[in-house]
């Protein structure tokens, strides 16, 4: 076992020099883990207390790498900067408080809960001012999209992946497939199709179809909060691109007669979706119970310190739940509550401004080549993101959009003309690396 540790280590820092080097692969990886953990659920290892999951082990490396492709140390103070290490120092400061308070295992738990947003801020807002990264970044969501597609028709199908309803209460529940966060990726896939078909000539063949697709499966999960952010984003589109707003509302159009003749195939699965939809459309219970959890969160005993800065991490979420009777121990479904309550105003403040600035950087400069397939899709993304962060927290893949659009609209994080490509660029040329950290020093 102790020869075992240099070589884990080993392979720990070859990660992290790999992801250093290469952003995409930092990318893919994380889409990889998550499409995993969606599809077959996520196993965990045991360390000092702590259970690991493989997204927390890659969240390390990215992590590492991200400190380094940021170079802080060289970071000139502008607003940006200035907003992520504050945001950073003031999660720093909660977990050191928790550390004293409860201890390491119980911090290192519910911090857990927080580290998406913190790789994001720190690895993913390097993202390369380049469009052809951009292209391929976007191509890769589209295609993690197309993946969780294929995880929907399978499970319907009777394979045991995805959402496992034996665990839940079928009569409480409705078999969605998957979670609400993979739904809310494949929404945005459906904004970035549609630019796709609209303004990009190349491989744009099949993006209508793919466009159209996800809008289906969209509406099918049944998932309100996604049903909102699609709304929002046909809105959005209305407002800013006519466009991509009539692809959008074709779309809808195809998705309604796809479902009137799937529907009209099948008498029971006719009544089945026709009650799943009505019951998603009209019951206003898990609604009630979030607004209640929210409000019963905020409410907790604190200090003028604990608003400003937040409760010690660890501190836990005890609370009553008017439905049982009993007190249950979850973190609040709203990722501003939950901030509010670790972080405090301070810290929810600037998430907010991390969250709502490439709106106004992009709006102010909407000729940006480098936002791929069109700054105005950025917008679209970055609004739904910002509405689905009302019922629920994000995830890594989701966050760390956002804050790539936060890196394309500053150059104070983007590193130009890295190596970031692992197959096509790498046999085109031999590109420089992010950082040079790990390179020997060369001699004079």
């Amino acid at each position: 076992m102790i020869l075992l540790a240099p070589v884990g280590l080993l392979i720990l820092i070859s990660i992290i020099r790999f992801f250093v080097r290469n952003f995409l692969g930092g990318w893919y990886a994380l889409l990889f883990v998550s499409a995993a953990a969606y599809t077959f659920g996520e196993d965990s290892a045991r360390f000092a207390g702590i259970h690991f999951f493989p997204i927390d082990l890659l969240n390390i490396c990215l992590l590492a790498a991200g400190a380094i492709r940021s170079r802080v140390w060289e970071l000139r103070f502008n607003a940006l900067s200035l907003t992520v290490l504050s945001y950073i120092g003031i999660f720093l400061f909660s977990v050191a408080r928790g550390f004293a308070h409860f201890g390491v295992t119980t911090t290192g738990t519910e911090a857990r809960g927080f580290i998406s947003e913190i790789v994001a801020v720190i690895y993913f807002i390097t993202v390369p001012h380049d469009r052809n990264v951009i292209r391929k970044i976007v191509r890769a969501d589209i295609l993690f999209a197309a993946f969780l597609v294929g995880v929907v028709a399978l499970h319907y199908a009777g394979l045991p992946i995805g959402v496992d309803m034996a665990s839940l209460d079928p009569t409480n529940y409705i078999d969605r497939a998957i979670e609400a966060p993979a739904a809310a990726s494949i929404m945005l896939s459906v904004i970035f199709a549609a630019f796709w078909w609209v303004y990009e000539r190349r491989g744009s063949r099949w993006m209508f179809v793919a466009a159209s697709i996800f809008t289906a499966v969209t509406i099918l999960l049944q998932h309100r909060t996604v049903w909102a952010m699609l709304v929002v984003g046909v809105l959005t589109a209305f407002v800013l691109d006519r466009s991509v707003f009539r692809v959008l509302v074709k779309t809808l159009c195809l998705s309604a007669l796809g479902g009137v003749l799937v529907l009209g195939l099948s008498s029971s699965l006719r009544a089945r979706l026709v009650a799943d939809l009505q019951d998603s459309a009209t019951n206003s219970g898990t609604f009630t119970w979030r607004l209640e959890s929210w409000q019963r969160s905020i409410e907790q005993e604190g200090g003028i310190f604990d608003t400003l800065l937040g409760q010690p991490m660890g501190t836990g979420y005890t609370r009553l739940d008017i439905d049982t009777g009993t007190y249950t121990n979850l973190p609040p479904h709203n990722e501003l509550v939950n901030q509010y309550l670790r972080l405090g105003v301070l810290g929810t403040l600037l998430l907010l401004a991390i969250m709502l600035r490439p709106l106004w950087s992009i709006w102010r400069n909407d000729d940006d080549a480098l936002l791929f397939p069109d700054p105005a899709a950025w917008v679209i993304v970055t609004a739904a993101l910002f509405t689905f962060g009302i019922p629920y927290c994000y995830t890594g893949e989701l966050v760390a959009l956002t804050a790539m659009a936060n890196g394309l609209t500053s150059a104070e994080f983007a590193l130009e003309q890295e190596a970031t490509d692992i197959t096509e660029d790498a046999l085109d040329a031999e590109a420089e690396p992010a950082h040079a950290i790990f390179d020997p020093v060369p001699q004079a």
